[in-house]
């Protein structure tokens, strides 16, 4: 089982980047994008590894929180910020045009899936079963991706409780 962490990259004892991966993330610069290479390769930056997880999920909320609590002012990763737990690349505040809308309607009403496709799709699915043991799986993931509220305590899915709780809760003093 991988290990996860979240880190943070300092700049003169400053956060400059937050991330999440595993543990030999935070000290692989190499799979940066050109421009944080170039930033590490003239700066000295020191690495900081904050948080330890047993899976990919809580180190992203992790990840997530510490942006949200730091700030993404003076951090590099700023753009690629999303504190609503689905990545928003850049979107988040934006609304699609009017005739943006119509565009990607027309494109949609394009699609066509054919007879022949339908049927190999449906005989795919037709019939199958999906073992209990599987179906066990998938439900103890689902639990363990469920948040609790600090203000009223309620437990929920990401999307919903990030929606209506945390800093939207109605108990919030």
């Amino acid at each position: 089982m991988k290990e996860f962490v979240t880190y943070i990259h300092l700049l003169g004892g400053k956060p400059c980047y937050v991330g999440e991966g595993t543990k030999s993330r935070p000290h692989d610069f190499k799979v940066r994008s050109e421009e944080y290479q170039l930033f590490l390769l003239l700066n000295d930056v020191d690495v900081k590894i904050v948080g330890c997880h047993g899976d990919k999920v809580s180190a992203v909320l992790n990840e997530q929180g510490l942006i949200s609590w730091m700030g993404v002012e003076n951090l590099f990763n700023k753009q690629r910020f999303h504190y609503q737990g689905t990545p928003t690349y850049g979107f988040k505040g934006k609304k699609h045009s009017l005739a943006t809308k119509q565009m990607m309607g027309e494109r949609r009403k394009q699609w066509v899936i054919s007879e022949e496709s339908r049927k190999k799709i449906g005989d795919k699915l037709r019939g199958r079963t999906i073992p209990e043991e599987r179906k066990r799986r998938i439900s103890e993931t689902k639990k363990s991706r469920r948040l609790e509220c600090p203000h009223c305590r309620m437990l929920g899915g990401v999307s919903n409780m990030r929606r209506y709780h945390f800093d939207n809760c109605k108990h919030r003093l």
